[in-house]
């Protein structure tokens, strides 16, 4: 019993050396957090604003733990982090195209200001920000100076655009700000065989054979809609299809309207089905039309 009275002893006296020892090693390396003083023991919040922290035009706001300073009234923030006086610009000079509906395209031009060019090139300087984040049409297009291009438009680069712009003429600054939202709209496209109920006759071997396809495009825009490459044609056979390009034979053109694969001198070996395709900015249709070539 006197074993373990004295052993009960031990651990009791080696827990109460160590909790005091981590009471004084806590006490030693209690600090206030930055933002704050001690005051009579007690750590309380320190008033930056008392030194006057901010620069020119700026107020300064105190926060807990910390403080912020923002331009006052009738003031903003150039890029070189200074508050400055500006003037209000006539809203007309901000064109606000508030949505703007794209869909995927080789090119969208976005001429967004109606300024002068001539102001616009000669005393101001024009930044922007897409949701929210800093952005330079450089960066997905090409910057212009009433707006900017966006090349080969797709789903990422929908999204809110803000433009600022500042005007120094002979140091009197003026502001001009403006949003623009863009969305990704879905096109669609439809091809029709225009000659196709005459096709359905049996053609004649040597004569001038012409498949003729038109296509009619919602909310989709070619970069040139008289280039023929716009659409692919094939021969569907058995053995999977089977692209075709110009030849001594047969060769592809855009004429009338439409899209057309040409037949010289068809022969029946030519007879078979073909396809008309349409596959780019997102969109692929296609449609079929069977032809008979027959010596008469």
């Amino acid at each position: 019993m006197i074993l373990r009275d004295v052993q009960t002893l031990r651990e009791a006296t080696f827990v109460t050396v160590w909790t005091h020892l981590f009471e004084i090693m806590t006490v030693a390396n209690c600090m206030c957090a930055d933002g704050f003083e001690t005051q009579d023991g007690t750590c309380v919040d320190i008033d930056e604003c008392e030194d006057d922290p901010c620069g020119e035009n700026e107020a300064c706001f105190n926060t807990i733990g910390n403080y912020h300073c923002d331009c006052v009234e009738d003031t903003d923030r150039g890029d070189d982090g200074v508050c400055q006086e500006w003037h209000l610009v006539n809203v007309q000079s901000c064109r606000l195209n508030q949505l703007l509906e794209l869909s995927e395209a080789p090119m969208s031009m976005l001429s967004l200001l109606e300024n002068p060019k001539k102001t616009l090139k000669k005393d101001s300087q024009i930044t922007w920000s897409k949701n929210n984040e800093p952005w330079h049409p450089d960066e997905d297009g090409t910057d212009k100076l009433n707006g900017f291009v966006i090349r080969n438009f797709d789903p990422e680069d929908a999204g809110v655009y803000v433009g600022s712009i500042f005007i120094d003429q002979r140091g009197v600054i003026s502001k001009c700000q403006f949003d623009l939202k863009i969305v990704l709209i879905d096109g669609s496209v439809t091809l029709r065989i225009t000659n196709e109920e005459y096709l359905m006759k049996a053609s004649k071997a040597g004569k001038l054979l012409k498949i003729k396809c038109d296509v009619d495009m919602v909310k989709v825009k070619l970069e040139n809609p008289r280039n023929p490459e716009n659409i692919n044609w094939y021969k569907v056979t058995e053995d999977g299809d089977v692209k075709l390009f110009d030849t001594e034979y047969n060769y592809i053109k855009r004429g009338s309207g439409t899209y057309q694969l040409v037949f010289n001198s068809p022969t029946p070996e030519d007879s078979g089905t073909y396809r008309c395709e349409f596959d780019q900015q997102g969109v692929d249709v296609s449609t079929d039309v069977t032809i008979d070539v027959m010596e008469f």
